[in-house]
């Protein structure tokens, strides 16, 4: 009798054992959840060694062994990855997100490059060439200004000066109007990175920090290219 309650007393205590290795197992799995890219080959020697357990025989289960091989798993982790069991900080996950997008991000940025840049220099001929229709005498640009006709008449110097003029304002609406159509081109670039933002990033925070990144780039690469104009 007191040999049946002591196995029976071994059977329960190796039981617990289990069952407390197995939610010890699940709270490390828990752990590594944020790095599951990295871990994939330790979580699943783990969950191997928990489902060998399960599907033994009482006589088969050596909890001494099964603990030093989670322990030996979990040490198999190189030294950085120990460090980096906390979940990333959003610079590391929008820096993470831009390398797996770096060939879509420098199409779009070589393209919101070329847009802005065209936008700036007609938005910018525009408006200086605006100022110099509004003077009481307009300034013409040297490819507009009158040639001196020998004996031409007062009448048809002011009409010739008039039709120059004309030509001037039309060509400034038309660079205002192709400065619009780049600005939307900018703005189209804008939102096709911002979309592809919102597919990969998971968190507000994040994707915050793509954002600014976008913008600085998109800041500098023009400036860049200016100086060496």
């Amino acid at each position: 009798m007191e040999l049946k309650e002591t196995k029976t007393r071994k059977t329960n205590n190796k039981q617990q054992e289990l069952t407390e290795v197995v939610n010890d197992l699940t709270g490390k799995v828990g752990k590594l959840e944020v790095k599951i890219d990295q871990q994939y080959t330790l979580i699943q020697e783990l969950l191997n060694i928990v489902t060998k357990c399960l599907h033994s025989t009482d006589e088969e289960r050596n909890i001494p062994i099964l603990l030093k091989k989670i322990s030996e798993s979990v040490d198999n982790l190189n030294p950085q990855d120990r460090s980096h069991r906390e979940p990333d900080s959003k610079e590391t996950r929008a820096a993470k997100i831009k390398r797996s997008m770096i060939k879509e991000w420098t199409i779009h940025l070589s393209n919101h490059k070329k847009w802005f840049t065209r936008y700036h220099n007609n938005s910018t001929r525009a408006a200086i060439y605006k100022e110099w229709c509004s003077r009481e005498k307009p300034l013409l640009p040297i490819r507009l200004r009158l040639k001196t006709v020998p004996g031409q008449s007062k009448e048809m110097i002011s009409i010739r000066t008039k039709l120059a003029v004309h030509k001037f304002t039309a060509q400034i609406g038309s660079m205002e109007l192709n400065a619009e159509c780049f600005q939307n081109r900018c703005a189209n670039v804008n939102n096709d990175i911002m979309q592809l933002f919102l597919e990969k990033a998971l968190d507000g925070e994040t994707l915050e920090k793509l954002e600014l990144e976008w913008k600085r780039e998109c800041k500098e690469r023009p400036k860049r290219v200016g100086k060496g104009s």
